[in-house]
């Protein structure tokens, strides 16, 4: 007869296969428990980085359309002599820019000129206003991003957008004030978080100040509050590793993550409160921490030590795979195109976005390079920024690519990447690509009426002083001479002292076109001042300077536009001074040279009997006769 084993034994075996299978649960479950963390950080931190980009977004064109007000003030020389101009040029600006609410004009005593709010009190003060004591205080020529105040002329609630004014002398002539919605913003933070249940966010100034806030914050809107952000300086971009914070506001300890940016200056914090994590992995592990129980309970029978094993192993599987569902499902309902990529920049996924970005399956595209879809002149920039991304170790990276898609519609595509790290280990990255093409487009709409007389559809005097330095520098580099025509109208004054200033404008209009036509393409026309023009001529000596000159006097003299007083002709004509840079004499002071040699021939002409060229190099031009001049 064989002999029983002894029940130690056996209890030594029951024992062991017990606390194995309990250890490879409680494996599990860390593990899951980790990987539903580092999802719902991942989430966390794109939403953090997708919020911080719209509010940038929406400050930054905010600042173009200030740019482009004072850019349109300073072509009429000042906000008085625009007249009645000013409030349908804000009028013009602030419709291109669909987030802002408002557009002030401040003069220098703090009085309001004009404003897009209807019927309101032009005239009211502002004097007393933080942004106008700044800007009255400091020279800088930076947009100041103000806090939370209530406005005094449609009563919302507001944060600001201001730059300073300078008159002529570059002394203070007031201030330009733009205003975004709180309230938007708060809807904008609200709609972010929808996805996340219980979540807060909070918009805060660089010096603490709160600027937006979901709704249980919404009332601290412009207190300080003193959550730790990143420190950056301006024109860069931090987005944080997830930490838990305990936030001040209400003592409550959260999964935070933060994106702070430079310019504009603010910083955006979303957290979700520890209990609320808590609640949710313990609603969804507690049915297996059941089962598993039920399972040991069951363990003391070596036969089912390996079926629970394999169980618990299958569960955690298929809770992962669970997990991953869930990531494809908000990426696929994303807007933005979402991508996986491996450490060689090879796309692992993409998300159902790639139809409508990209304008191809996302199966297709599966394989291949984020950047092969671009044309062989597009792609060396992104690529070379792709591997600067890789070696300087920065945690985000963006990029905006010209891409045509394979229908043939152009579009302007941003791509902001992100590492994905394990261990201290780079895994791969993470691509967000939305089409900023609308924004490409406001952007360039805003750049051209910057630059563009409103009058005679010209380049204004901003554009022109750029132009002008720029082509100087082409011209040197090229070896290539490069001519200056002044051009004016002749008794200007009185012709509208005749006919009205109304008149005045449509005459300048004609003279416009008629400068328009008669100069080469790659010439540049502006709007000097009043009844003044200018037209830089690249690749021009002195003698193709003349003959564009007379073309122009021509052209004007073809219009026959009556100038009675414009005596002996009786109609209107223009005087022309041309100057020319050789390429071997530009130097840093050639523009200002040969702005002055071509006035001086201006002058010139205008003395010895007006509708007439003259050049720089004629007998009585001046003291350089003969001579190239040294610009």
């Amino acid at each position: 007869m064989t002999e029983p084993r002894n029940p130690l034994h056996i209890l030594i075996v029951m024992l062991s296969g017990i606390f194995a299978v309990a250890g490879l649960a409680f494996w599990a479950e860390h593990t899951s428990r980790n990987a539903h963390l580092e999802g719902l950080d991942e989430a966390l931190r794109q939403s953090a980085l997708s919020l911080g980009n719209n509010i940038s977004d929406s400050i930054e064109i905010a600042d173009l359309v200030l740019v482009g007000l004072e850019a349109e003030i300073s072509a009429y020389g000042g906000v008085r002599e625009m007249g009645g101009r000013l409030e349908l040029m804000i009028t013009r600006l602030a419709e291109h820019a669909e987030d802002l609410r408002n557009l002030h004009v401040i003069d220098k005593e703090g009085r309001l000129l004009a404003t897009t709010v209807p019927n309101a009190d032009t005239g009211k003060g502002f004097a007393d206003r933080a942004y106008f004591q700044f800007h009255a205080a400091n020279s800088t020529d930076e947009p100041l991003l103000g806090s939370p105040i209530l406005s005094r002329l449609s009563g919302e609630r507001i944060v600001t957008i201001t730059k300073r004014l300078n008159d002529p002398a570059g002394g203070f002539a007031g201030v330009l004030v733009a205003h975004l919605s709180i309230d938007q913003f708060n809807a904008l933070l609200e709609r972010y978080l929808s996805a996340f249940g219980d979540a807060s966010a909070l918009l805060v100034h660089r010096d603490g100040t709160l600027l937006a806030a979901t709704r249980e914050f919404s009332g601290l809107v412009g207190e300080k509050v003193s959550l730790n952000a990143s420190s950056v300086q301006p024109d860069e971009t931090t987005l944080s590793k997830v930490t838990e914070t305990t936030w001040p506001l209400d003592d409550r300890l959260r999964r935070t993550a933060s994106f702070a940016s430079g310019h504009p200056p603010f910083t955006i914090f979303i957290g979700v409160t520890t209990e609320t994590v808590a609640q949710q992995w313990a609603s969804k592990s507690r049915s297996r921490w059941l089962i598993g129980i039920a399972m040991l309970v069951g363990a003391v029978a070596l036969s089912l030590r390996w079926h629970q094993q394999a169980k618990l192993h299958h569960a955690s599987v298929a809770t992962l795979r669970q997990r991953e569902q869930e990531l494809q499902l908000l990426a696929d309902a994303s807007g933005d195109l979402i991508e996986r990529l491996s450490v060689d920049g090879v796309r692992e996924y993409v998300s159902a976005a790639a139809i409508d970005v990209l304008g191809c399956r996302p199966a297709d595209l599966i394989g291949t390079g984020v950047f092969d879809h671009l044309s062989g002149a597009e792609r060396n920039t992104p690529i070379e920024k792709f591997v600067e991304f890789k070696r300087d170790g920065s945690e985000i990276k963006r990029v905006v690519t010209h891409y045509i898609r394979p229908d043939g519609s152009e579009a302007w595509l941003e791509t902001t990447l992100t590492r994905l790290q394990a261990k201290g280990v780079l895994r791969g990255f993470v691509a967000i690509t939305r089409d900023v093409t609308r924004r490409k487009q406001r952007h360039d709409e805003l750049d051209a009426l910057a630059n563009t007389d409103t009058l005679t559809d010209l380049a204004n005097r901003r554009a022109f002083d750029t132009a002008l330095a720029a082509r100087l520098q082409t011209a040197r580099d090229t070896g290539t001479p490069l001519s200056l025509l002044m051009i004016d109208v002749d008794r200007f004054k009185l012709y509208n002292d005749t006919y009205g200033h109304a008149s005045g404008d449509q005459c300048l209009k004609a003279v416009a076109t008629a400068i328009r036509s008669a100069v080469r393409r790659d010439d540049l026309a502006a709007r000097y001042g009043g009844e003044e023009f200018a037209v830089i001529l690249g690749k021009a000596d002195r003698d193709t300077a003349r003959v564009v000159a007379e073309k122009i006097r021509r052209a004007v003299v073809a219009l026959r536009h009556p100038h009675e007083r414009n005596l002996p002709w009786g109609y209107t004509t223009v005087s022309v001074g041309t100057a020319t840079a050789d390429a071997t004499a530009i130097a840093a002071n050639t523009a200002q040279k040969l702005f002055e040699s071509a006035d001086t021939a201006l002058y010139t002409a205008k003395e010895t009997g007006r509708n007439r060229v003259v050049c720089d190099d004629e007998p009585g031009h001046g003291q350089d006769i003969g001579k190239v001049v040294n610009v």
